[in-house]
């Protein structure tokens, strides 16, 4: 390596480090024209690519060093973080496990093996790899933070919150840490402390994804009915998958079992509570984005995805109230199957945005469908063909039934 390829190399790591990987790039670009198979450059040049966010690059420039030194284990860590930021979360774990018996010593690659086993959603191997990263290096804040999000992950909650604690004495300006506070203060109800610990993790990490959700969730428990179907939500989520389904099912055995005496008071009274209860179930979450969509401030934390089932699910039950206010001073009883059709569409794809994103897709068209079906209801009924326009109103109905069955079932 000539003098020139150094100070170049060398003035592209330590603008790296001050955070200016955009300037970096000029640097290791005039550093790599001369050696352009240089390792060491390769492996800097994969760095910068990482911190701008360009996976495609840095993982072909990762590659390309692990081409010209098979064993290089930066180069490896490199390769792994790219791959976990294309989503290949498979790809990543078999690079950095390759990378970890490279030099089984090193914390850092402990540390990101539970990083890509929290994002691929594998929390048993992510606590068991942030505990040897812990055991490797217990006076590292990331380490401890990472191990405070796995024991999260895997509902230790009371050490997730020392480990973060932990991680905080460290370094005070550890986002991860601030961010796995603002969950465990979340699953305790929200309140101010949860929202000023997402607010924090995001000014010292603003792409934090998972940090902005949070803050999300954390705004909209204090609209308290929210808070409270959230905190049922938590609960339901800490008990096994059997019991799960008992509390899910047993709305639905009350009611059979309420039926026989609907003619008394309180089984009136029962069916009412229950169709609130679900009913508030349902709506809380796209009524709560839209409220938090009307504050200028607080909007930009809705993800697009959210918004646009909070915006499709109002669409959707003015048109299905309108729908049923409509069926009896016109006298058509035909419109009111379609717009409780509606309604349940409308509670349906308000939520789609906590599912797939495939599944998501699939509702929207149907969706789209059942608004066809409920138009052709309507004009049918408003000419009084009966037959076809209750027909019509029927398949709006099922269509609405599965559609909220489909989505509750995929949450």
């Amino acid at each position: 390596m000539s003098q020139a390829e150094r100070d170049a190399g060398e003035r592209a790591e330590v603008l790296l480090e001050l955070g200016r990987p955009a300037d970096a790039e000029a640097h290791v670009r005039r550093a790599l024209s001369d050696d352009p198979n240089d390792p060491d450059l390769l492996v800097l040049s994969s760095r910068v690519m990482l911190a701008l966010e360009r996976f495609e690059d840095a993982r072909d420039q990762a590659k390309s060093a692990l081409a010209a030194d098979p064993e290089a284990v930066i180069a490896h860590s490199c390769l792994a973080a790219a791959l976990s930021g294309l989503k290949d979360y498979d790809a990543a774990l078999k690079v950095v496990r390759r990378a970890v018996t490279l030099a089984p010593s090193f914390a850092d690659l402990h540390r990101q093996h539970a990083e890509i086993c929290l994002a691929s959603g594998q929390s048993k191997a992510a606590l068991a790899a942030a505990k040897r990263a812990w055991r490797l290096n217990p006076r590292d804040s990331e380490c401890a933070a990472v191990l405070a999000a796995a024991l999260f992950d895997n509902q230790q909650f009371a050490a997730a919150d020392d480990l973060a604690a932990e991680a905080l004495r460290l370094d005070p300006e550890n986002a991860r840490a601030h961010s796995t506070v603002g969950f465990l203060r979340l699953r305790q109800g929200g309140g101010a402390e949860s929202i000023a610990r997402y607010r924090e993790a995001l000014r010292l990490d603003p792409t934090d994804v998972h940090a902005r959700e949070g803050l999300a969730l954390a705004l909209k428990t204090r609209n308290p009915v929210y808070g409270w179907t959230l905190r049922f939500e938590f609960w339901m989520s800490a008990l096994p998958t059997g019991k799960q389904w008992a509390v899910r099912l047993t709305p639905l055995i009350l009611i059979k079992l309420a039926e026989p005496f609907r003619d008394q008071v309180w089984s009136n009274g029962v069916l009412v509570i229950i169709g609130l209860l679900l009913i508030v179930s349902w709506g809380a979450e796209p009524a709560a984005n839209l409220t938090l969509m009307t504050s200028p401030s607080d909007r930009a934390f809705i993800p697009p995805r959210a918004r646009r089932a909070a915006v499709a699910f109002a669409v959707y039950m003015i048109t299905g109230i309108g729908c049923v206010i409509a069926a009896s001073p016109t006298g058509l009883p035909e419109l009111t199957p379609v717009g409780f059709g509606i309604a349940m569409w409308g509670f349906a794809i308000g939520t789609t945005h906590t599912i797939n994103p495939r599944r998501q897709r699939q509702l929207e068209v149907l969706s789209v469908l059942a608004i066809g079906c409920a138009v052709i209801a309507i004009l049918l009924a408003a000419v009084q063909v009966e037959g076809p326009a209750t027909v019509f109103g029927a398949i709006v109905f099922i269509g609405g039934a599965a559609a909220l069955l489909s989505t509750a079932l995929a949450n």
